[in-house]
């Protein structure tokens, strides 16, 4: 995929969010986007190969959006809860590499960054300290503070099962 059909499919992924409230906090924020978050890579070692290349912070955006969808699909997600999801998913690491692109590699702080050019521009929106705390918590257990979700065994099966099945849907090439 190229930048540009990226982008058309993340536009794409904005337009499922039905609270316009929350769609116009995406859509501003992503007009706030430093340019790496287009273009610059995930990372240079913990993403899956093309997402180490060129655009590949866009397209592993692109995927997070798609496994949330399939997320939502198998669970009991609905209405704003499930805007909250996509959006927090569209925006969690715009600012991977600095509110400016002021780094050379994805910053420990990268979730924290988020919240200050929604505060730099004034941006708010419906549910948004929840969609700030999702973002915030993204990175799990590699976080700062750690962050560990609840998930029950049965939970964990079902959503490996049904994810697996989605896979060649959701991992694009």
């Amino acid at each position: 995929m190229t930048i540009v059909s990226m982008k058309v499919e993340l536009y794409r992924q904005v337009h499922l969010i039905f609270n316009p409230s929350i769609r116009d906090f995406v859509l501003n924020m992503l007009s706030y986007a430093p340019q790496g978050f287009y273009e610059r890579p995930a990372s240079t070692e913990h993403h899956l190969l093309d997402e180490r290349g060129e655009g590949g912070n866009l397209l592993h955006t692109i995927r997070v959006v798609d496994l949330v969808l399939v997320i939502i699909d198998i669970s009991t997600i609905k209405g704003t809860e499930k805007d909250v999801l996509i959006a927090s998913a569209i925006i969690h690491d715009l600012c991977r590499y600095g509110v400016e692109d002021e780094f050379n590699y994805s910053h420990e702080s990268h979730p924290f960054l988020v919240r200050r050019v929604a505060e730099d521009h004034s941006l708010t929106c419906d549910c948004y300290d929840l969609i700030m705390r999702i973002i915030e918590n993204h990175m799990g257990r590699w976080g700062n503070p750690s962050f560990i979700p609840h998930i029950s065994l049965d939970g964990v099966l079902h959503f490996a099962d049904c994810i697996e099945d989605r896979l060649p849907g959701v991992i694009r090439c």
